[in-house]
């Protein structure tokens, strides 16, 4: 998802550029080819159909290149191969450096809030996922180091036969360093409530998560059987405080936690 940021944050950009050629008569139009110019950008880049709604021009610096510029973009919304709804942001506030936009987009951006936002992950009749549908290129070294915020969050997940969401998500994510995105992550699932840190890059995720109460009843559904142990049937019950720490590196998992 941090990717996929990443790009919608440079081609929101390009909204930015016509606020450079902003004149009052001709206003409307250029907003609307901007609008336009950036739905083209994401959605090639991105390989399924981006939409945007309205934007707003806060503050344009075109004369000062030691000041920021920010635009309020409304209602984007990214779609799968068939149509249907993979994400949506009522609002992106991005804050960025106008004077770089022509060189460099994606290293224009200094912070990105988002407010209001929904992630559908679907897995298909035929078992392939709808986030499959995005195709993400590598861009070699990465020039992006913005700072993100997220509040009002929610992820609906839908997998053999099963539904699960989380929601009241409130997340900051600091991508000063590609290798080692410092992140902070606060929600409600099943029930309880999550507070995780941690730092995720390609190579290597490292999660430190705690809960603070949760029913086994709410968790027991998406276990997998080969979990539990033969001949063991848990009735109910809860477990409280819960720590956990993960350590994803390569194609190796591990975790402790009490």
């Amino acid at each position: 998802m941090l990717k996929i940021l990443k790009i919608l944050g440079g081609a929101l950009s390009v909204l930015a550029l016509g606020s450079g050629l902003y004149i009052n008569s001709q206003r409307t139009a250029i907003i609307e080819k901007a609008i336009a110019t950036a739905e083209e950008t994401a959605t090639k880049t991105l390989g399924v159909p981006v939409k945007f709604g309205s934007i707003d021009f806060n503050q344009i610096n075109i004369f000062d290149k030691d000041k920021n510029s920010d635009i309020t973009v409304h209602d984007i919304e990214i779609f799968d191969k068939r149509d249907e709804l993979i994400a949506r942001v009522d609002e992106a506030n991005i804050n960025f450096k106008l004077f770089t936009l022509t060189e460099n987009p994606v290293a224009a951006l200094e912070e990105i809030k988002v407010n209001g936002a929904l992630l559908n992950i679907t897995q298909r009749d035929d078992e392939s996922w709808n986030l499959n549908d995005i195709s993400v290129k590598s861009e070699g070294e990465s020039t992006f180091d913005a700072k993100i915020f997220l509040e009002r969050g929610t992820i609906n997940a839908d997998f053999d036969g099963k539904k699960i969401s989380v929601e009241e998500i409130s997340a900051e994510a600091d991508c000063a360093d590609m290798n080692a995105i410092a992140t902070k992550v606060s929600a409600k699932t099943l029930g309880a409530k999550v507070n995780a840190t941690g730092t995720v890059g390609k190579e290597q995720q490292v999660v430190n998560a705690e809960v603070d109460a949760i029913n086994f009843d709410k968790v027991l559904p998406f276990l997998p059987v080969d979990k539990i142990p033969e001949g063991v049937e848990i009735l109910g019950g809860a477990a409280e405080k819960i720590s956990i720490h993960v350590l994803h590196r390569n194609d190796t998992l591990t975790y402790l936690g009490s």
